[in-house]
């Protein structure tokens, strides 16, 4: 706090300026706390002092009187009764130090005593101990208050153990203090000097040039050259040598090959040396005794000039945690226990930073004050100002620092922004935001607001993790300064100014531009915010073209989310040129990705060349990997991608034909089946295949392969590909030792797909099955299981297995593949085969099967699987295309006879076949033969004519037929057996053709007028109409009354004939004449007791009236 208590001036030129961060001694407090305590612990130093001074003076006279040496009292241990050591504790920045100041001033404290104030932290890097006593008595001595000579001991030099005393001034003392210790020490090491080192090559190289001479082809031509040779390193040697030591001139003295010589010797012997001296400088902090010591004599020696001396050892919260703890040990050997006389310790501290020298233990506060208990009898705190004393303070440093020059309101702002940000912020942490402000406030001038640098200083943190979402959003005000600054355009102007430094025309813009590059990198973010700006427009168009084109996608992204109805034309062409630029910039880049993605998609939806983007899309998706190994050609993905595309611009109702800009490519089969395996039965829409053989050589019976067999359901059909080769792979691998339960059903069921063939050429051995049964008959329900059942049944083979209704039309659907149908339906027996082949039946399933042999079975089979007639018809008319098999000549041995009554029922093609076969097949037969099966229906040409008579297969009699027609109306006319309506005979007679029978009838007519047959009442009720309609009666009118009509007109039901056929049997009678007289007379009884309105009309057609009427 500034030591200037002068008023604020006026002058607003001296304004702002920097406020003082050192203690002034001044209480600025509300109710001066800070003045109590200082006077407080004055009180208690000045107390104890005297009363400590009373009592020598007491102890004194007590020991003259006695006058025992004994008792005599040291003054060095007669002030030692209480600890003279003050804890003054209080939080960094509170005001411990202004109250050591004010201590200072104190008038008991001024005059009396001196205040050395210790900067620990200051000292950190030194020996705190020597560091300590060097500070501390220079500036006693400084100020004249040690003075005088002082007794000390010397350590000798020679030998350290010797003291001596001595009598010295002060600032001898201080000098031996600091005196440095220096040790001395001497190495000695042989010299190798150039005399021995060209010895030692010399004794190296001889011996390999006397072998070198010793050579015979050298010693045979030249004996000179084998003498030298040795001699040479020796000779080599001495030249170095005199050229280094530079003595050619005493080359042949005898002097210079002495010293030589003797160089070399020396060498050996070790009387050449060098000396190698280090020095060791040492500085030793001071022992605990000396420590001791040194302060007692500071105590005495203070003493004799009527002052005490205050020890206060500042900064210690600043310190780190290891040098507190080792400053403090010193602190409390030293003062807490016995205390010098003359010497007060004031030690101010921060409890919170105290405990982080004792580590993260989860009891280090309890030690913390354990410690502080055992080292202070007295702690005095010092206490951080209440709120009232919060504004005073704030509102007098602001004052001090920027006077008149800012508005009262801004003032206010400012200390109320921050005391809710900073609610239990130190003085000094206010003088130094207020100081920060002095810094910001002469950088930006008038330009920026205080208040605007105030909130940034206070959320500069914030600010700077994230910047421009924190201008934006506005989040960093927090709770309190978001209720009393809004984030308006004007806050984000000002904070952004300060957050870039640039002027407030350029940071106007920064927001906006920082929010819309902040909508491209966060989706969350609505970029429609500031949307209706004049200005957004333009900062849009030129944010996107300043964009890295990496971030395409998300600008398309954030783009599609922007509502554009409310802006004019002119700003929706801007916008549908951005998106224009954008499918531009999407059709230079290459496609990370093989797939229509959603840019793609947004970009469809507002651009205007689509072709042109559609065609870019197609082509890079076809050549997609061409150029860079490192990704890979997808089949699935190539489909999908094309798919959605060509699904989106159906949807979007786009008319645009992708395969129009797709060529014709080929792939590796790996990528055509992945391909296909996608597209399934539309692969051939994106023009992608594979080469025929290469995809032959890629299918193989592994377990790599096997996964893709589906896709021969695809194109198997396909001419492009043909799969004999993948055929007598599978027909090769199915009798060998891979096929296993696991694999079979994949390998059968690509065999399936390429073969014509059912049930397929090749089966699994009985080993096979038993084996793969074995594996498989727990797993009940899978498709093997179901597939392995299928082939059991196939073969006849019935499992002790209860199937359901789904199983059993799985195994329907599989079963041909692996056995005949036919020839299951002829010989299954078991229960779970015959619910298979009713299923079929019903179904109409099946694919291998000889009507020849079947049909004789029929009713068995129908038995058997429990179907009826015209199911088992309708399925069987599926092979209708091998009805030949069925002729008339065989047609006994293949149909049964019972089938008709059926077959005559069921339209479909077989049963026309053989019904028409049956009628074919009959009329070869005797007349005779025919005649005589009508009295047995167990014939079988009694059930043909009995069942197909009355069809259209026998719309006319065959001849044999006809003549047993007319054979059975003779028997009538003659026998007088009638058969009943529904008699095999009647059914003859019937559909006799009458345009042949006339001849029969007239001859019938004439057996009864010629007495030959007798007519009979049911003989005539029979043949009354073939006799009334080719009979011609009345060419013999007069023989038909006579044997005819009055044998039978008696009877009712005749007469009633008679009077139906009335006009036709009136003419009879009246042609008959007097022929006709008994008859007339006959109707004359009936007409008489008749009303039968019917008869009285018949008889007097023939010239009868009722007697008695008018």
């Amino acid at each position: 706090m500034n030591c200037d208590n002068n008023s604020i001036e006026k002058n607003t030129q001296d304004y702002p300026r920097f406020i003082s961060n050192q203690p002034c001694g001044e209480d600025k407090t509300e109710g001066n706390s800070q003045k109590r305590l200082s006077n407080a612990i004055a009180e208690h130093i000045t107390s104890t002092d005297s009363r400590e001074t009373d009592s020598r003076e007491t102890d004194s006279r007590k020991t003259d009187s006695r006058k025992t040496d004994s008792r005599k009292t040291d003054s060095r241990k007669t002030n030692n009764n209480i600890p003279r050591i003050i804890g003054l504790k209080g939080e960094w920045g509170v005001g411990k130090s202004n109250v050591i100041r004010q201590l200072q001033e104190n008038k008991k404290i001024k005059d009396k005593y001196y205040i050395f104030e210790y900067d620990a932290w200051g000292h950190q890097e030194d020996l705190q101990r020597r560091s300590f006593l060097e500070t501390l008595t220079t500036e006693l001595i400084d100020k004249g208050l040690l003075t005088g000579e002082i007794t000390v001991c010397k350590k000798d030099e020679k030998d350290e153990k010797d003291e001596k005393e001595e009598t010295i001034a002060w600032h001898e003392k201080l000098k031996y203090l600091l005196a440095s210790k220096r040790k001395i020490e001497t190495e000695t090491r042989p010299k190798l000097n150039d005399s021995f080192v060209l010895f030692i090559l010399a004794t190296i190289l001889t011996p390999i040039s006397v072998s070198i001479a010793n050579i015979n082809s050298i010693q045979d031509k030249c004996c000179w050259l084998s003498i030298l040779l040795p001699l040479i390193p020796l000779i080599f040697s001495c030249i170095i040598l005199l050229s280094r030591k530079k003595r050619w001139k005493r080359l042949f003295t005898q002097q210079l090959w002495r010293d030589i010589i003797n160089e070399v010797v020396s060498i050996y012997n070790g009387t050449i040396k060098n000396d190698i001296s280090y020095e060791t400088v040492s500085e030793e902090e001071p022992s605990v005794i000396d420590f001791r010591k040194w302060m007692q004599d500071i105590s005495d020696n203070i003493g004799k000039s009527n002052k005490k001396l205050i020890v206060v050892y500042d900064n210690m919260d600043r310190l780190p945690a290891d040098k507190v703890k080792e400053l403090w040990s010193s602190i409390h050997t030293f003062f807490s226990e016995n205390g010098f006389p003359n010497i007060w310790v004031i030690i101010p501290f921060d409890e919170k930073h105290l405990s982080c020298a004792f580590g993260e233990s989860n009891d280090k506060e309890q030690l913390t004050k354990h410690f502080i208990n055992k080292t202070f009898p007295i702690v005095y705190r010092v206490k951080p100002p209440f709120i009232t004393d919060y504004e005073v303070i704030f509102d007098t440093l602001f004052n001090e620092a920027f006077g008149t020059t800012e508005g009262e309101e801004t003032k206010k702002t400012i200390s109320r922004i921050f005391r809710l940000e900073k609610p239990n912020a130190t003085i000094r942490e206010m003088i130094e935001f207020i100081n920060q402000l002095v810094v910001m406030k002469s950088i930006w001038k008038q330009e920026v607001e205080l208040l605007f640098c105030a909130i940034f200083k206070i959320k500069e943190k914030i600010i700077l993790q994230n910047p421009e979402w924190q201008i934006i959003t506005g989040n960093y005000l927090g709770k309190y300064i978001n209720k009393i600054v809004s984030n308006n355009e004007l806050l984000q102007k000002n904070i952004a100014a300060i957050t870039y430094g640039v002027s407030l025309d350029i940071a106007e813009q920064i927001p906006m531009k920082k929010y819309i590059e902040l909508c491209f990198d966060n989706n969350g973010t609505d970029i429609n915010k500031y949307s209706k700006s004049p200005k957004f427009i333009p900062i849009l168009k030129e944010t996107i073209q300043n964009t890295d084109s990496a971030k395409t996608d998300e600008i398309i992204k954030c783009l599609l989310t922007l509502v554009t109805n409310s802006f004019s034309d002119s700003d929706k062409n801007t916008i549908t040129a951005l998106w224009d630029s954008l499918a531009k910039r999407k059709e230079s880049q290459e496609l990370s990705e093989q797939k229509f993605d959603d840019s793609y998609k947004s970009l469809l939806l507002n651009i205007t060349d689509k072709q042109r983007l559609v065609k870019r899309l197609c082509q890079q998706l076809q050549k997609f990997g061409d150029n860079n190994l490192t990704i890979i050609f997808s089949g699935t993905h190539y489909y999908n991608a094309l798919k959605d595309l060509q699904d989106s611009l159906s949807k979007k109702n786009i008319d645009i034909n992708i395969t129009d800009y797709l060529e014709d490519i080929e792939k590796e089969p790996q990528i055509f089946v992945e391909y296909v395996q996608a597209a399934k039965e539309d692969y051939k829409t994106f023009k992608l295949s594979t080469d025929n053989d290469k995809l032959n050589d890629f299918l193989e019976c592994d377990d790599h392969t096997i996964q893709y067999f589906p896709i021969l359901k695809y194109l198997k059909d396909d001419p492009r590909y043909k799969f004999d080769t993948l055929k007598q792979k599978i027909e090769s691998f199915i009798p060998s030792s891979g096929l296993t339960a696991e694999n079979f059903k994949p390998i059968f069921d690509a065999y399936k797909l390429i073969s014509s063939d059912k049930p397929l050429e090749k089966q699994l051995s009985q080993n096979q099955i038993t084996q793969i049964w074995n594996s498989l008959s727990t797993k009940v329900g899978t498709n093997e299981y179901l597939e392995i059942v299928a082939i059991l049944l196939a073969n006849n083979i019935n499992i002790s297995v209860d199937l359901s209704e789904q199983q059993i039309k799985y195994i329907a659907n599989q079963i041909d593949y692996y056995g005949s149908y036919g020839y299951l339906l002829i010989n299954g027996s078991n229960t779970n085969l015959c619910k298979v082949l009713k299923y079929m039946t019903e179904h109409q399933l099946g694919y291998q099967l000889s009507l020849e042999k079947v049909l004789p079975q029929f009713f068995n089979i129908k038995s058997k699987i429990d179907v009826k007639d015209d199911i088992l018809l309708e399925q069987l008319n599926d092979w209708s295309n091998h009805k030949g098999e069925i002729t008339k000549d065989n047609i006994i041995s293949i149909i049964p006879q019972n089938l008709f009554c059926s077959s005559k029922e069921i339209n479909n093609e077989l049963t026309e076949h053989i019904n028409k076969t049956a009628i074919d097949a009959l009329e070869a037969i005797d007349e005779n033969i025919v005649y005589s099966q009508l009295s047995q229906s167990n014939q079988y040409w009694y059930q043909v004519i009995d069942n197909l008579i009355d069809t259209d297969f026998c719309k006319s009699l065959p001849d044999n037929l006809f003549n047993v027609g007319i054979r059975c109306l003779n028997e009538i006319a003659s026998q007088g057996i009638i058969p009943t309506d529904n008699n095999i005979k009647a059914k003859i007679i019937n559909k006799l053709d009458k345009r042949k029978t006339g001849s029969t009838i007239e001859k019938i007519r004439d057996s009864f007028c010629n007495s030959q047959s007798d007519i009979t009442p049911q003989k005539f009720l029979y043949l009354e109409s073939w006799l009334r309609q080719q009979g011609k009666l009345n060419n013999r009118a007069g023989e038909v009354i006579h044997r005819i009509i009055d044998p039978i007109i008696n009877d009712e039901n005749c007469l009633r004939l008679l009077v139906d056929n009335s006009d036709f049997y009136a003419k009879i009678i009246n042609t008959a004449g007097d022929d006709a007289s008994a008859t007339k007379q006959t109707i004359q009884q009936k007409v008489n007791t008749s009303e039968d309105a019917k008869l009285l009309a018949f008889a007097k057609k023939i010239g009868i009236n009722k007697e008695g009427s008018n």
